[in-house]
């Protein structure tokens, strides 16, 4: 990387969420599991507020980056229009 480059800002500090869409998600025995991508493999949410099993969400996806590296991804549970959690794997 070349500090004299047009488009290089020292003022940025390289860290960078991109939006990666979200997912379907159900409820089961108060939590919601989904695989993750980037090699950060199957994990699973517990949902702190008691919905019925099969009560559909969506887990929204973050990728976190420093200089372009992702570095990790922020999941955001939203069921019925109301953010329920979020957790960062990974670093953000």
């Amino acid at each position: 990387m070349k500090a004299t480059a047009s488009d290089f800002d020292v003022r940025k500090a390289g860290d960078l969420q991109v939006f990666a869409g979200c997912i379907k998600v159900t409820v089961d025995n108060h939590k919601i599991c989904f695989d993750l991508p980037l090699g950060f493999g199957k994990h699973c949410i517990n949902i702190p507020i008691k919905f019925p099993n099969g009560t559909v969400g969506k887990a929204c996806l973050r990728i976190c980056t420093i200089w372009k590296i992702p570095t990790g991804i922020e999941v955001t549970i939203v069921i019925k229009d109301v953010t329920i959690v979020k957790q960062v794997f990974g670093k953000c």
